[in-house]
């Protein structure tokens, strides 16, 4: 009383073909809802770079100009034109932040229509919800 039960491919492809419907309708609903949903999210870009101040080289004579220029300039002998006790990420970090910036990126982007903004404070405003600026600590 040992009766194995023997299942084929071809057992397999009937139980496969009683399901059709759902094996083929089933990816494609939700192929269709996924384009769908990708078309009526709003499109939103993230971008992330590395930028730096100008660098001067040093322009001095002899090692006096390197210890004054590496003093003065935090660095080497050349220095990055910068305020005292300031990181070029902090510059950039605000430039970014800045009114005139947001302007000019509003304005080449056509912002105040996509945002629909009365005016360009409101723009400023929603950019600024949208912008993030991260100054990040690390040493390169």
């Amino acid at each position: 009383m040992n009766d194995k039960v023997e299942y084929t491919i071809f057992d397999a492809l009937e139980h496969i073909g009683k399901r059709i419907r759902l094996v083929i309708f089933l990816p494609l609903a939700a192929g269709i809802i996924a384009v769908v949903v990708g078309f009526v999210m709003p499109k939103w870009y993230r971008a992330e770079s590395e930028v730096l101040p100008q660098y001067s080289p040093g322009g001095g004579v002899g090692a006096l100009s390197g210890i004054v220029g590496g003093i003065i300039g935090l660095g080497g002998e050349g220095s990055f034109n910068l305020p005292f006790m300031t990181s070029p990420s902090d510059l950039w970090g605000a430039m970014v932040k800045s009114t005139g910036i947001a302007d000019s990126i509003i304005t080449k982007f056509d912002l105040l229509d996509r945002y629909k903004a009365r005016n360009m404070y409101f723009a400023r405003k929603y950019y600024r919800t949208h912008l993030y600026v991260d100054i990040s600590q690390e040493e390169y």
